[in-house]
């Protein structure tokens, strides 16, 4: 359901995107994210990097977001390389205000801004975060690896079969691998969107690893490899 407060401005943002919207199979949709309103354009497989943003004015005379108040969103979804492995990573890696086109002295026209927003919908390609063969999904293993790439030389990216889902593809585990500084085969492992994944050693989880706690987790594998202290690596600190 549609926050109240914004079930005019979606009519009004269907009424007037709505041939753009059709055009590339698009839907508007409202997201209530606790200090904003956040409308997203989405198909049923990928999305705009154009979005609008309303701050909150429940607890004001009028809690109705005003058009002259509206930010224009842009993401920045890329693709980066994870060293020489073959593997990507894709997320938004920044978003920037955009101008809002039709507006003098504090006022909107609100057809020349809408045209706008039409234009820059258009211009701008749909985002897809399709599962790829050899795409990363997890943000915080990503992060891992490019803070140990140079540090540890056999670095490497594979999948590990859940220990109670072997017999499912799709939720195999994400893992950086190398050998540590024994002998052993590590593998630093995570899905997206979990909590917590098994750090093994030769198939024996011997740690986990939380995705809010890279920077340790990065430490802790150059440990692994090297067998030396971390506190020497200037670059994880």
């Amino acid at each position: 359901m549609e926050p109240i407060f914004m079930t005019k401005r979606m009519a009004q943002i269907r009424k007037h995107l709505g041939p753009v919207m059709h055009r590339m199979g698009l839907e508007a949709l409202c997201v209530d994210e606790g200090w904003r309103y956040v409308v997203d354009f989405q198909t049923g497989r990928s999305f705009s990097p154009i979005s609008l943003e309303f701050t909150h004015k429940r607890h004001t005379d009028e809690p109705r977001p005003a058009w002259s108040e509206v930010r224009i969103l842009q993401g920045d979804y890329r693709k980066e390389k994870l060293g020489n492995t073959g593997w990507v990573h894709m997320r938004k890696w920044s978003e920037k205000v955009l101008p809002i086109e039709g507006e003098v002295d504090g006022k909107v026209n609100v057809e020349e801004m809408f045209a706008a927003i039409a234009r820059k919908i258009r211009a701008n390609k749909l985002v897809t975060f399709e599962r790829e063969p050899m795409k990363m999904s997890s943000d915080a293993l990503a992060d891992i690896f490019w803070l140990v790439e140079g540090f540890i030389p056999d670095i490497a990216v594979t999948k590990v079969d859940h220990e109670e889902l072997a017999d499912k593809e799709e939720r195999q585990y994400e893992a950086l691998t190398f050998m540590d500084h024994e002998g052993r085969r590590i593998h630093l492992c995570l899905r997206s969107g979990d909590g917590r994944g098994p750090i093994y050693a030769d198939g024996e989880e011997i740690a986990c690893l939380r995705p809010e706690e890279s920077r340790e987790v990065a430490r802790y594998a150059v440990a692994l490899s090297t067998g030396q202290e971390t506190r020497k690596i200037s670059l994880l600190r």
